[in-house]
């Protein structure tokens, strides 16, 4: 749906309409190589094909949510105004933000960020010499105190295995309240090979800065060194490995 609301005038009308219908209807045009669609309606129309889809201001509530706002208040579930537990998704803000961070050193990565947020991609790295690029996507979870391990789950319904996408796995200490100098950098096609099924999810458990040698070996990388891993991901290839663990 596509809401316009309008300035601050006396008689005020909104346009709300539906993305399709707005396309069918709007005049088309290009500017610059991109297509363009426009709307253009006085506030006092008697002949438009915008008519139906101009709502009075003082009503725009009413047509977005198909009742009256105090009845619409009154439908909602107790339940839904109580906070939310907020940790998982703070914590994977922080950690795409991190990544971003750290991806943003490489002046040579132009980066980029989907929406709507529905793939499997949530940053998306391009070379800006060579043109070719690095769909990201990040996980982070906190280190258990008790095995020393990040548990990081991948969607099956978003994986993609496409050559392109890797998947960046993040350790947040909480104690310290940092992540650790190590990360994890997979190619999304090796996910299911080395992950645990654990029924709508793909299960890795990250032993971060561990000795013990463990299947997730080959991809534990330095986070500080993640832009430059990055930009040679965009070339397709895999990384040179920045981290191995000591034989115990």
């Amino acid at each position: 749906m596509i809401v316009v609301p309008m300035l601050e005038i006396p008689d005020q009308l909104d346009l709300v309409i539906e993305e399709g219908t707005f396309r069918r209807l709007a005049a088309r045009s290009v500017s610059q190589g991109h297509g363009i669609y426009g709307a253009a309606f006085s506030m006092h129309p008697k002949h438009s094909h915008w008519i139906p889809y101009l709502v009075p201001h003082r009503e725009l509530a009413e047509r977005i949510l198909g009742t009256s706002a105090a009845e619409a208040a009154l439908r909602l579930e107790p339940d839904l105004l109580k906070p939310l537990e907020r940790h998982n998704p703070w914590l994977q803000f922080l950690g795409e933000s991190e990544v971003i961070r750290r991806l943003a050193q490489s002046p040579r990565l132009d980066l980029f960020r989907p929406y709507p947020d529905l793939e499997m991609v949530e940053v998306l790295a391009r070379d800006n010499l060579a043109g070719s690029f690095a769909g990201l996507q990040v996980k982070a979870a906190t280190v258990s105190n008790r095995y020393g391990e990040a548990y990081l789950h991948v969607r099956k319904a978003t994986l993609s295995l496409a050559s392109t996408t890797w998947l960046v796995g993040l350790a947040w200490h909480e104690d310290a309240a940092d992540f650790d100098g190590e990360c994890l950098l997979i190619p999304a096609a090796d996910i299911p090979k080395i992950a645990v099924d654990a029924g709508q999810h793909l299960a890795l458990n990250f032993r971060p800065s561990s000795p013990y040698r463990t299947r997730l070996d080959p991809y534990r990388r330095r986070l500080k060194e993640l832009h430059r891993l990055v930009l040679e991901a965009c070339g397709g290839g895999l990384p040179d490995s920045g981290t191995l663990p000591s034989t115990p």
